[in-house]
């Protein structure tokens, strides 16, 4: 399961104005690209920060690795929108919960103030309601 974690901590200095309904259309696009393994559409929601990081070919690599292991999605369920602190630090955040043939996982996508994808993590599904914005 750790071949699954693709923790991509792009976060810099960024501060953050209040949530943006762009961020949700943007995790969704996110989401449904990386199902459909369309890692070009993927790429292009990436920060210029993040691209530095992560390359089309890790991208490719996760959505292979993640069919193997937990099969093809089942369900996608609806966005939970959230702003989480580390530090200093005040970041705008977008869970999506994925059913797999196999098992469940969280997305979690990290934007920066520009709207494009900061961070990317898969991380153990639970339920995180209590994050919703109200």
């Amino acid at each position: 399961m750790k071949k699954l974690i693709l923790s991509l901590s792009i976060i810099a200095g960024l501060s953050f104005a209040s949530f943006a309904q762009e961020n949700s259309k943007v995790a969704e696009s996110f989401v449904n690209h990386l199902i459909e393994d369309n890692p070009e559409a993927l790429y292009s929601l990436f920060s210029d920060e993040a691209k530095e990081v992560v390359k089309k070919e890790d991208i490719t690599e996760l959505s292979t690795q993640l069919k193997a292991q937990l099969g093809t999605p089942k369900k996608v369920h609806g966005a939970t929108e959230a702003v989480e602190t580390e530090g200093d630090e005040t970041f705008d955040v977008v869970y999506y919960h994925v059913e797999y043939e196999m098992g469940d996982l969280d997305y979690k996508i990290v934007f920066g103030e520009d709207k494009k994808v900061n961070g990317f993590f898969i991380v153990p599904h639970e339920d995180r309601n209590e994050l919703k914005k109200n």
